[in-house]
């Protein structure tokens, strides 16, 4: 099987974002350790050259703001009266790929868990407020950390009024993501309405090096010049998800990287997006930050540094420097007045004290939010299986749900749930299989009823897509069952890899990312007389030939036949075959070798059809394609192979001689 993103709605994104961004995903400065701290002015760049018509320069926000700090500071100092605490309403939009969610003791994936979205909330309210007891409080180099009277609440409404537990969980069926499909694709697709939200994402970035960036706040009521920032589908910050929440509140269901790990990075982000600039003003001695009381810095400080340049100590425990979570500490007054005041000028920031995204949403009780996700194509027959997500969204446990769906408008099938999903829980469903035609596919779904009664909230009860299918379940058969992939990667060899599948969508057989410019020879074997498909995929979305370096792959059989080869293509490239080896009279003596116990645990029995015809050796391979065992065969009492230290997982068992081979998949528990 495969499977595939909802084509209609991203293929049109997908397009519209490779005209927009013609070049590569912009690079920041990578630390000491390799990461990318933040890729905010970078993006900020490409935002203009993407936006020309609608964004302004750096100095024209500067010049509008200024005045309106000057004004904030007269008003402040004519007032007996304490500035209010401003609260922003968040929601956390969690991109993943059908991954489950993460789980104490459980496999960790880029599905990150409600423990650990929520707990960034708690480190944005304990720096921005500098409560005591937290990270956030203490004694610093300068001793000038202040609170910003700025707070964070999680969103207990949606967009449509209904409750909220502030988390959106989106499988939009992709790996990871580019900076230029984030903002093309991703943003438009999930965000909240800006003006009663502060949209965060936590996604899987492409670049694992990156962790985050944000997008500057607009400008308004300056004469003359354009009144845009950046568009309202793409405002919001961005964390790549290991470094999104704290590992001071992990309940062991956390997955964080092991420098930038205590939540800061969306501090960092949130005060770009508040329209803070780094505290080295992204230049030299003479750059300002545009705040008196952060000393010029000469660049970034990594690490925990106590650094002078431009003639003072350097304020690395600012939160706008780049040092590590666990040494900032840091908002200093002037970046305080600067935040109040785009807080109560700047469009998509002004509104959001006013929010009610924060007040009680309307819950129901029986409520089923149903959502189309991804489409798993059948490759050795015609068909496709749509994917979809429910979500309780009323206040009752659901026990029971009647899904109806449809293809085309033909006859409605329906697909009766069972399970027990509490308020706010998601449960995945693959549907079964619909025929569908070449080309352009509706599907339809809607839930009908709800534990036995009918759903109360029809606005959320129906989703629908468009397909694109072309499969006439014709598959090439290829004489053999070991085949050999050549890949030469191009200048980006990290958004490169590769993935084999057998009929029912398992993994068998996957590599990458990566070096630049290497040349990769894998060699991977399959069982007789089945289904596969080898998929090649470019996170980046531009293949790997030949704008950036002339990537090339070819996969072929061993006497050399060609089952796909290439390398200018978009996102990915795939071809399904079929493995039919015709055997001979010798070759029947290992054509359907038995092997027990299987799932296995210690030792793996080989049984031969004919005895007479023995192996020469016994090997072991991963889904690498690795030989992980190799045992030599002199008589039938070797006809078995100690599996014992492999870890859990898939393998294949293949035995040889000279003239014939034979390949068996087993489990190893």
């Amino acid at each position: 099987m495969k499977n595939f993103t909802r084509l209609a709605c991203f293929s049109l994104c997908f397009i519209l974002s490779l005209s927009a961004w013609a070049q590569k995903d912009p690079q920041g400065v990578k630390g000491p350790n390799g990461l990318v701290r933040c890729l905010t002015t970078e993006m900020d760049t490409e935002l203009s050259n993407r936006y020309p018509e609608q964004t302004i320069s750096k100095e024209e926000f500067e010049e509008w703001l200024a005045p309106k700090i000057e004004e904030f500071k007269v008003n402040q100092a004519l007032t007996s009266l304490q500035q209010p605490v401003l609260t922003i309403p968040v929601v956390i939009h969690i991109i993943h790929d059908g991954d489950p969610i993460n789980v104490a003791g459980g496999e960790l994936s880029e599905n990150i868990s409600y423990a650990q979205a929520v707990s960034q909330v708690d480190v944005l309210n304990e720096d921005f407020r500098r409560l005591m007891g937290t990270p956030g409080a203490g004694e610093t180099n300068y001793n000038a950390g202040v609170d910003v009277e700025i707070e964070f609440c999680l969103a207990t409404q949606d967009p449509n009024g209904a409750a909220s537990n502030g988390v959106n969980r989106v499988n939009l069926c992709q790996e990871s993501w580019s900076t230029a499909d984030i903002d093309g694709i991703v943003k438009p697709e999930t965000i909240w309405d800006p003006t009663k939200y502060m949209n965060m994402w936590s996604v899987n970035f492409t670049d694992s090096s990156l962790l985050g960036y944000a997008q500057f706040p607009n400008s308004s009521g300056l004469g003359g010049l354009n009144t845009n920032n950046g568009p309202a589908d793409t405002d919001g910050v961005v964390s790549n998800y290991n470094a999104f929440g704290t590992l001071a509140q992990d309940d062991g269901s956390f997955i964080l990287n092991n420098t930038y790990n205590l939540g800061r990075t969306m501090t960092h982000e949130v005060g770009h997006y508040l329209g803070l600039r780094h505290i080295w003003g992204d230049g030299a001695c003479s750059v300002d930050d545009f705040c008196d009381d952060t000393p010029n810095s000469d660049g970034a400080n990594f690490g925990c540094a106590m650094d002078s340049s431009c003639g003072s100590m350097d304020m690395s425990e600012n939160y706008m420097d780049y040092s590590d979570d666990s040494c900032m500490n840091t908002f200093t007054e002037d970046q305080k007045t600067r935040m109040l005041t785009v807080m109560m000028n700047s469009p998509r920031r002004m509104e959001l004290p006013t929010s009610i995204g924060c007040s009680a949403g309307t819950a129901s009780t029986n409520d089923i939010e149903v959502r189309l996700t991804c489409f798993t194509e059948n490759i050795c027959e015609v068909g496709f299986s749509p994917g979809i997500e429910i979500i309780n969204k009323g206040t009752a446990a659901v026990t029971e749900a009647t899904i109806t769906y449809s293809v085309n408008g033909d006859a409605a099938q329906t697909y009766e749930y069972t399970g027990n999903l509490n308020q706010f829980d998601i449960a995945s469903i693959n549907l079964p299989s619909v025929d569908g035609i070449n080309g352009n596919n509706t599907v339809n779904v809607s839930v009908t009823d709800v534990n036995g009664t009918t759903d109360e909230v029809a606005s959320n009860n129906l989703d629908s897509d468009e397909y694109i299918y072309a499969n006439d379940g014709d598959i090439t058969e290829y004489n053999a069952t070991t085949y050999f992939l050549e890949l030469v990667t191009d200048d980006y060899g990290s958004e490169t890899t590769y993935e084999v599948t057998d009929a029912s969508g398992n993994v068998l057989y996957e590599g990458g990312p990566y070096e630049d410019n290497t040349t990769i020879n894998d060699e991977f074997t399959v069982e007789n007389n089945e289904c596969f498909q080898f998929t090649i995929f470019d996170a980046f979305g531009d293949g790997i030939c030949c704008g950036y370096g002339d990537g090339s792959y070819s996969l072929t059989t061993g006497d050399g036949t060609v089952v796909i080869e290439g390398g200018q293509f978009e996102d990915s490239e795939s071809v399904a075959f079929r493995a039919n080896q015709s055997l001979s009279v010798k070759e029947n003596a290992f054509a359907n070798f038995a092997i027990y116990p299987n799932p296995a645990d210690n030792v793996l029995n080989i049984s031969l059809n004919n005895t007479n015809e023995l192996p020469e050796t016994v090997k072991v391979f991963n889904t690498l394609g690795q030989a992980v065992v190799t045992k030599s065969v002199t008589n039938s009492s070797d006809l078995n192979v100690n599996v014992s230290s492999l870890q859990k997982g898939i393998y294949f068992v293949r035995i040889e001689n000279e003239t014939t081979s034979g390949v068996v998949k087993f489990v190893k528990n």
